[in-house]
């Protein structure tokens, strides 16, 4: 026996990069990224197994889409 559910949502997402000591000029190695409405959308897929109702097994692959830009307050060294 399966069971099926559709799942969507919009939920709010942010990230953040911490770049390697010395990869860019001045002391700044951070960037962060605002936060911005993304979409997720994905099915949950549940197989009950027939010796019992209590067990089942599922699983849940889900697409999430985050888009962002951020300017890097120095130049990359170039060194590197």
């Amino acid at each position: 026996m399966f069971n099926f559910k559709i799942k969507a949502g919009q939920p709010w997402a942010e990230g953040s990069v911490q770049f390697e000591e010395g990869f860019l000029i001045d002391d700044n190695q951070f960037v962060e990224f605002s936060k911005e409405l993304s979409l997720r959308f994905g099915i949950e897929i549940e197989y009950m197994f027939e010796f019992s109702n209590k067990w089942s097994v599922f699983t849940e692959p889900t697409y999430d889409s985050y888009n962002s830009v951020a300017e890097i307050p120095s130049a990359i060294n170039p060194s590197i």
